[in-house]
């Protein structure tokens, strides 16, 4: 794992690159790669790398990296898991190679298919590649975005870098806030792709690759999930268990291809039991696992953890996370993410990736598993509401509607009890009653963005005072608008493997495993494994209530199933505690209205108007509170 960065001036008139800005964009990114350091400078093109040493530790992997020939440069983050195949394959063809490292094996794909190569790599990515002969700089990010690629482009000027911390050492990038994507971070909690939160800046698509000449900058998409195509069942129970059983055993053995230490990110919940058993059924000795602890119970998933790591005969390590822990990582996360981000489960991510880098330098994760296998209680959720209809009416229904997930009642929900309410009122008759609920359901797909919301778009309105921004654009509501012809619940999912995965949970776990030099991998995201689940018949991953029903099953072959089955809880802190209390004194720092008022971006009266509920026990503010807070937080340290 590595920081890239570089830029190319294809319209300018400056002749030559400084070499001191170049340097200074790739020092920006030390902590990805503190092993090794380059610079590349061709005319108005130059490249930077830092690099931490995974495979071929030797100076014969040092980048930026040129191909036999000379005309071909590349700077690369990531791995490619199969490229000793493809290197066997190019060896065929008459390609030598001079190192055993699989950024070679990229710049001589690249030379071999062009484009066409990003198909053929399995693993996580993101590089740039610099054709010294055509003037042609191509960049690629794999297909779920695993890897971060940030770019800058306006009038005639291109950089790029591994995290928009490099991206703000060039000087044509003027800092200054995109208002639409200030709009999105507020209602996601991060900032969608492809936006950036700088004016002018954004980030490549996953899947994508760019290529910038002179005739400008061009991106298109080599690979996608939509649109799906179900199974329907046409293999029986068992041949799909054993299908999943072989693509997972070959993820993981791929990604523990590494000439340096790998252990397993372990939370105790399936999807990093998955990796754990795997992995140590893989290996002779026992492998290192790693996880974070809480004092409050209804967090605290380490004894379960210690549990799974006593079965398999792990080698384990735990940390217990302290008002304290999250009080020095909270004034650290601002620079560690760039931009505003507001998962507070950043927090024991980052702690545990610091954990796992004492013992070693790679750790596998179960990361993907939600959203391939329809593991999310919003899942049900929606699929409980779009049955609305079938009930006989209120009593029932006002049932599910007290299970509500939150911290955000969705529209549809709203709608169903305020129709009860009418009729309790009106005397609505059943018939017109299940009519209108169908009504909602006939649009519960667009109603699913409310559950993801942190605050509701008309509050982000009133938050920012920009009546003009709006989600119809998004690549969320891209994502629902090409999902409507897939069935629920699998529609969120593949919404979410498009948007919260890549834009939340990957995002947290590159920025919290590379502030440590850790580099984090994810079996579950094979790209192999994401097409075979996304086809999987539905009755497979939800059974009965059984979410993840067939990963389930082919997990208690390895681990018993007491260990592991148990209601879900999610990998978060207590933040609502917190904020109320030991984090109390940075709510009334950062959120203060007079400060608030003095910078002139957020409407103060309903951010006091929130804090004064939440304080006062009215209403459970803690993740919109939280979101503020990383907003000012960042801008203090990025924007004064």
């Amino acid at each position: 794992m590595c920081g890239i960065a570089g830029f190319y001036h294809y319209g300018d008139t400056v002749s030559t690159i400084g070499e001191e800005l170049l340097k200074s964009m790739g020092d920006a990114l030390s902590h990805r790669g503190p092993d090794d350091e380059g610079l590349f400078i061709d005319g108005k093109a130059g490249l930077a790398h830092r690099r931490l040493s995974i495979l071929d530790l030797s100076s014969r992997g040092h980048q930026p990296m040129a191909d036999s020939s000379g005309r071909f440069w590349i700077v690369y983050n990531g791995e490619i898991y199969n490229f000793r195949d493809i290197r066997r394959e190019l060896e065929k063809k008459g390609h030598l190679f001079s190192s055993s490292s699989d950024t070679e094996v990229i710049l001589t794909a690249y030379r071999e298919w062009g484009a066409e190569c990003l198909t053929r790599f399995i693993g996580m990515f993101a590089f740039a590649l610099w054709d010294r002969e055509e003037r042609i700089l191509f960049m690629a990010r794999d297909r779920l975005g695993v890897k971060p690629l940030f770019y800058y482009h306006h009038n005639g000027r291109f950089a790029f870098a591994s995290e928009l911390k490099a991206l703000m050492k060039y000087p044509s990038l003027t800092c200054e806030i995109d208002v639409q994507s200030l709009f999105e971070y507020l209602v996601f909690q991060y900032v969608p792709e492809p936006r950036g939160i700088f004016q002018h800046t954004f980030k490549v698509l996953p899947g994508h690759y760019l290529t910038v000449s002179a005739d400008g900058v061009r991106e298109e998409s080599y690979w996608d999930i939509f649109p799906v195509s179900k199974d329907a069942g046409i293999l029986s129970e068992n041949e799909y268990r054993k299908k999943l059983e072989e693509l997972l055993d070959d993820s993981m053995r791929l990604r523990q291809v590494s000439d340096v230490p790998v252990g397993v990110l372990l939370s105790g919940g399936i999807d990093s039991t998955v990796a754990a058993a795997f992995m140590q059924a893989q290996n002779s000795n026992p492998i290192k696992t790693f996880t974070v602890g809480f004092e409050e119970q209804y967090y605290n998933e380490a004894p379960y953890a210690r549990k799974v790591a006593q079965y398999l005969g792990t080698e384990h390590f735990e940390l217990y996370v302290t008002p304290q822990h999250a009080f020095e990582v909270i004034e650290k996360l601002p620079d560690l993410y760039d931009e505003p981000y507001s998962d507070s489960s950043a927090i024991p991510t980052y702690l545990v990736s610091g954990l796992a880098r004492q013992h070693v330098k790679v750790c596998l994760s179960g990361d993907g598993g939600d959203e391939l296998f329809c593991g999310y209680n919003r899942y049900e959720a929606m699929k409980r509401m779009s049955s609305l209809a079938g009930l006989p009416f209120s009593k029932e229904v006002s049932r599910l509607l007290s299970r509500a997930p939150r911290p955000v009642m969705s529209i549809m929900e709203r709608s169903a009890e305020l129709l009860l309410r009418k009729r309790l009122k009106t005397r609505m008759s059943p018939g017109r009653l299940r009519e209108a609920l169908h009504s909602i359901s006939r649009h519960s797909k667009m109603s699913y963005l409310a559950l993801v919301k942190i605050w509701g778009a008309d509050e982000a309105r009133r938050l920012t005072g920009n009546q003009d921004s709006s989600l119809q654009e998004t690549l969320f509501c891209r994502a629902l608008s090409e999902a409507q012809e897939i069935g629920e619940p699998e529609c969120y999912s593949l919404v979410d493997i498009k948007t919260y995965l890549v834009g939340d949970i990957l995002t947290k776990v590159d920025r919290a495993s590379m502030a440590w030099g850790l580099e984090a991998r994810e079996p579950l995201l094979d790209h192999r494994l994401v097409e075979f689940a996304v086809r999987l018949p539905h009755s497979l991953k939800s059974r009965q209530g059984r979410q993840k029903y067939l990963l389930k099953e082919v997990l208690y072959e390895k681990v018993p199933q007491s260990l592991i089955e148990r209601p879900k809880q999610g990998f978060g802190i207590p933040v609502s505690q917190w904020l109320s209390n030991e984090l109390k004194p940075l709510l009334l720092q950062y959120l203060d209205p007079v400060r608030i008022k003095r910078e002139g971006i957020l409407d103060p009266s309903l951010v006091s108007e929130s804090l004064q509920q939440h304080f006062n026990g009215v209403r459970d503010h803690g993740y919109r509170i939280y979101n503020l807070l990383m907003f000012e937080m960042w801008y203090e340290r990025h924007m004064r």
